[in-house]
């Protein structure tokens, strides 16, 4: 058995976690509590979810990393990270995959825990819904819009192709075509509805993710 802290931006990535992903790891007797990430603290009112300063992002994954009975992984949005987390402000590779391993190494060399495995997503949340455009029906049924959700994956070799800027990120693309788009109520129903096993089939960087923790437990 293992047990495990996701550390995440929001409460996107925690429904996630407990719609989608928490199944599946916990067949693999991988069992999940997600954190989300807090970014600001007013007297007993606590604001939730977002990027945060690394100092602080650092200091919640320490916290959670003393914790030596659990294993921390994280859930963040590459192209949103901030710019100070280890790597990410000049990545070494030509490829994203290298891009996002360069930043993780740096990661978990700064955090310097055992049971820290640093995770990002490429190059956000809403890149894995493009793995089946189809499934956008369930947010508006308009031929017309699907077709070109579809035409957008066809011009990128993967989902986590779709790319690192913050007006072509895939949420950014999403809300062009589909503005009643909403993260939470339509990117998690899509995503259960495209399946885990085709998330992972299409995308390499989420599914060595999830090999690795899976493979820490056998």
């Amino acid at each position: 058995m293992m047990n495990l802290f996701i550390y995440c931006e929001g409460q996107t990535e925690e429904s996630f976690i407990k719609y989608v992903l928490m199944e599946r790891l916990a067949a693999k007797n991988i069992f999940v509590t997600p954190i989300i990430a807090a970014t600001k603290r007013t007297g007993l009112r606590k604001y939730r979810g977002g990027t945060l300063p690394y100092g602080r992002m650092r200091a919640e994954i320490k916290k959670l990393c003393a914790n030596k009975s659990f294993y921390t992984t994280t859930m963040f949005d590459y192209y949103a990270l901030p710019q100070d987390v280890p790597g990410r402000k000049n990545p070494v590779g030509k490829t994203i995959y290298e891009r996002a391993g360069f930043v993780e190494s740096q990661w978990k060399q700064d955090i310097n825990e055992s049971n820290f495995i640093p995770n990002v997503i490429m190059h956000e949340f809403e890149g894995l819904l493009f793995s089946m455009p189809e499934k956008f029906a369930y947010v508006g049924s308009r031929p017309e819009n699907l077709k070109i959700m579809s035409s957008i994956r066809d011009k990128f070799e993967t989902p986590e192709h779709i790319n690192d800027s913050a007006s072509t990120a895939p949420s950014k693309r999403i809300l062009a075509v589909y503005p009643e788009y909403d993260k939470v109520l339509h990117g998690i129903q899509v995503a259960f509805d495209i399946g885990f096993d085709t998330i992972m089939k299409q995308c390499r960087h989420f599914a060595e993710w999830i090999n690795k923790l899976e493979s820490i437990n056998q």
